[in-house]
Formats: C-alpha cells, sequence, structure tokens
C-alpha cells in the first residue's frame, strides 16, 4: 500500500492535514470479497447497502453457483473409469 500526510480543508491556522493511507487487497477473477472495516476494530459498514450491491445479487450469486456444482457433480458421477498401467519398465 501507499500512504501519504497532505493538505485537506482551509487555510493558514484553519488548514487541517491528513494521513491518506491506500490499501489494495489481492484481486480475484471470479471473487468479490467486501470488507466491513478498513481496520480492525474500526467502524463498520453493512456492504449490502451498497449501491452495486443488493441482496437478490447475492441470491443469484448463490443460485448460479450451487447451479455449476450440481453440474460437475453429475459430470464427476457419470465419468467412466480409465485403467491406466502404473507400472515402469526395467528397460
Amino acid at each position: 500500500g501507499d500512504w501519504e500526510i497532505t493538505d485537506f480543508e482551509g487555510h493558514g491556522d484553519d488548514a487541517r492535514r491528513v494521513v491518506r493511507v491506500t490499501v489494495r487487497k489481492k484481486s480475484s477473477d471470479m471473487l468479490v470479497h467486501w470488507w466491513r472495516s478498513c481496520v480492525k476494530g474500526g467502524p463498520e459498514v453493512d456492504p449490502m447497502t451498497f449501491e452495486d450491491r443488493s441482496a437478490t445479487k447475492a441470491s443469484q450469486a448463490q443460485t448460479t453457483w450451487a447451479q455449476a456444482q450440481a453440474m460437475f457433480r453429475e459430470r464427476i458421477a457419470n465419468r467412466e473409469m480409465i485403467e491406466v498401467d502404473a507400472h515402469t519398465s526395467d528397460a
């Protein structure tokens, strides 16, 4: 991450300074993980209140994930066994 000290508001004696911290999460192509709080013990926010996050979208994602898992299990259950000769030759 990065950090910097910057002037925030006001001028002269009324000016305030802040420390701005930039934190980057590891990204995943198929997974979005919302943090409830920026720092441990800090104020929390319910991610379901974010404009682009809703209970409907979360429910749809869970349904899609469950369907994908069911399809995978079915495909695995219907796989035919293939015999493989694991012996090595002494040549």
